[in-house]
């Protein structure tokens, strides 16, 4: 799954038979744009595309990025890809502003759980962008600890209503996210930096 950075078109290629070699199909073309989500988040760009498998979910493919609103986005497809839904928002900032753009990353060891980073915004425009934590198990969203966020049929959740890595302010200055992936107890591990000043990144990790 790939894109044209910041335009307005989400591709898919299937591999045909990964036992018999690389061949794969032609480009399927999804659109993720939904009349109703764009009158709540008017501004239609797509950046980025996450595809995972989820097991536990039936084999349901999610697919996550920086679409609709400039905001993090979903869909998903119980058709091996060859349909989608249409795409919802999942996190937003209130009051609706489609100049913030949260950015973030994902993990899966593809059972049932999907780890989440994320930011306020862009570190470009956001001076005290702070790094927030969540993971989607089993239809809803959670902090760290468990607590339930809330479930898919109440999204977009705030950047605050996560678990906090790194709380940004104008001294600790302004952070952005790196990577993400699990330990051997399948628990998150974190790589972010953060900029005290705009010349100097410092790398830290989270688990």
């Amino acid at each position: 799954m790939y894109n044209r950075h910041a335009k307005k078109d989400l591709f898919v290629n299937t591999l045909v038979n990964y036992k018999k070699g690389f061949e794969f199909s032609e480009a399927q073309r999804i659109d993720p744009y939904s009349n109703e989500e764009y009158e709540k988040f008017p501004r239609q760009t797509i950046t980025y595309a996450n595809p995972i498998r989820l097991e536990k979910e039936n084999n349901r493919i999610y697919c996550f990025g920086c679409w609709k609103g400039y905001k993090p986005n979903m869909i998903w497809s119980d058709v091996e890809g060859a349909s989608w839904s249409k795409g919802k928002v999942f996190i937003t900032n209130y009051p609706f502003d489609n100049n913030i753009r949260p950015n973030g990353k994902y993990f899966s060891d593809g059972k049932s759980k999907i780890h989440i980073i994320f930011t306020d915004g862009h570190p470009r425009n956001e001076v005290t962008n702070s790094v927030f934590f969540a993971y989607y198990e089993n239809g809803a969203f959670y902090k760290a600890t468990g607590e339930q966020i809330c479930k898919m049929d109440q999204i977009p959740f705030q950047p605050k209503d996560a678990s906090v890595i790194f709380k940004s302010n104008s001294v600790k200055g302004r952070a952005w996210i790196a990577d993400i992936s699990q330990d051997e107890k399948k628990n998150p591990v974190i790589l972010y930096f953060k900029s005290p000043v705009e010349a100097n990144h410092e790398y830290w990790n989270a688990r």
